[in-house]
């Protein structure tokens, strides 16, 4: 694992170095290393911890022998963890059932997004995993994959249905590159789900065999800050322009939208009467002096989930608090650039893209950071005006959510609270 990510990085310093310089490159291998420390101080001291994983998986067993325990490596930003975690929903809904453990870089935020489906255990950072654990063991991001020196065929085989699915994911994965060589080949992997009419809400499902769920995920909301800031449900809008700091150390990431300010200035000058508010983390998020309500670095996650639920929309680039939204059932505005409308846009939500240039996620190792074509500002996000974004912000709003449509969308909103 440590030697994956040593190999990623030194792919990255060289093209760094060979498009921007040695003082870029030696810049972003700085900050990458700072950003991944904590990882590496918890990887010194994992032999007491693997000893109290072994201690509470033998426990599990004995209290609930008759379930498979299936590890799952769960990959990716906050969004990434949503959306597995419908696909591990679905999966223990539609086999015999299982117990599960989650391995990742974000235990808080896997107990988080995980805490609600049957079946959930705990949340391990990913370091800690030992597969001899477990039953089975499952890589998801994008794609789904099992280990397949982990897998105990002979237990399983009492579960036929869930031996099925997880065989049905090996036949998938076998000869496949995208599998292979992730996230490297993941453009494609994209190209290859949408042309299966897929999106990636629902291509783990179509590689496995089973059905999807939807889009509403029962996480956990608080909703105290609704009553300490006095937002009353659908009266304000929610917006966010920042970014995973943990995935890209950058100040300037290629998929933020920078010109949300201009955006909210538009849209305040047609609706006077909505509350705008920025959500978002203090190390990545920026200021939006447009906003009338500024909570970066305020909220938790579950706060943040509370707001955006009564919210009337949440404006966004494509992120983890656009699947936060799908999740409690609120639509988004979001502005495409790098990352392609195709695979992570949601049918309901606005989905904007320009266009010009764009969709060159994982075109190579940097795209998040330095623009493919060498553009100082990535020109899918610099060109979108926005005037124009704010306009087609408008046309949704009064077409979907504003007048009678919004009084019936403010009743079916109440009765999810």
């Amino acid at each position: 694992m440590i030697v994956g990510s040593l190999r990623r990085l030194f792919r990255r310093f060289l093209e760094v170095r060979k498009k921007h310089g040695m003082r870029n490159a030696l810049g972003m291998t700085i900050s990458y290393m700072r950003t991944r420390a904590p990882f590496i101080i918890r990887l010194l001291f994992q032999t007491g911890a693997r000893r109290s994983i072994r201690h509470n998986v033998h426990i599990l067993m004995q209290e609930d022998s008759k379930a498979p325990l299936i590890s799952i490596v769960a990959r990716g930003g906050l969004g990434d963890h949503l959306q597995t975690a419908r696909y591990i929903r679905d999966l223990v809904q539609q086999s015999e059932g299982f117990t599960f453990d989650i391995y990742t870089k974000r235990p808080k935020v896997a107990a988080w997004a995980f805490g609600s489906i049957q079946g959930f255990h705990a949340a391990y950072d990913e370091w800690l995993l030992n597969e001899t654990f477990y039953d089975a063991t499952l890589d998801v991001l994008h794609f789904v994959s099992v280990r397949r020196s982990s897998l105990r065929v002979r237990r399983l085989r009492k579960y036929p249905r869930l031996l099925q699915l997880l065989e049905n994911v090996l036949r998938a994965t076998a000869t496949d590159l995208c599998a292979q060589h992730s996230p490297e080949l993941d453009n494609l992997l994209a190209q290859k789900a949408v042309f299966s009419n897929c999106t990636s809400a629902n291509y783990l499902h179509y590689l496995t065999g089973i059905d999807y769920g939807g889009d509403n995920l029962a996480i956990a909301c608080n909703f105290t800050k609704l009553l300490e800031y006095d937002l009353n449900p659908q009266s304000y809008i929610t917006v966010h322009n920042g970014f995973d700091k943990m995935f890209v150390p950058v100040d300037h990431p290629t998929k933020v939208y920078p010109r949300f300010q201009d955006v909210v200035q538009n849209l305040r000058r047609k609706y006077p009467e909505i509350v705008f508010v920025q959500l978002g983390s203090l190390e990545a998020g920026k200021p939006i002096d447009a906003v009338d309500l500024n909570l970066v670095g305020k909220t938790t996650l579950s706060e943040s989930a509370g707001i955006i639920q009564n919210a009337l929309l949440h404006i966004d680039s494509e992120g983890g608090l656009v699947h936060v939204a799908a999740c409690v059932g609120t639509p988004s505005a979001v502005v495409f650039g790098p990352t392609p409308l195709s695979f992570f846009g949601y049918p309901r939500n606005l989905n904007i893209h320009l266009s010009t240039c764009g969709g060159c996620w994982w075109v190579n190792d940097t795209w998040m950071s330095k623009c493919p074509r060498g553009f100082h500002d990535p020109v899918c996000m610099s060109d979108q005006d926005p005037l124009s974004v704010a306009d087609a912000i408008a046309t949704y709003l009064d077409s979907h959510l504003v007048g009678q449509d919004r009084v019936e969308f403010i009743g079916l909103k109440q009765q999810t609270v």
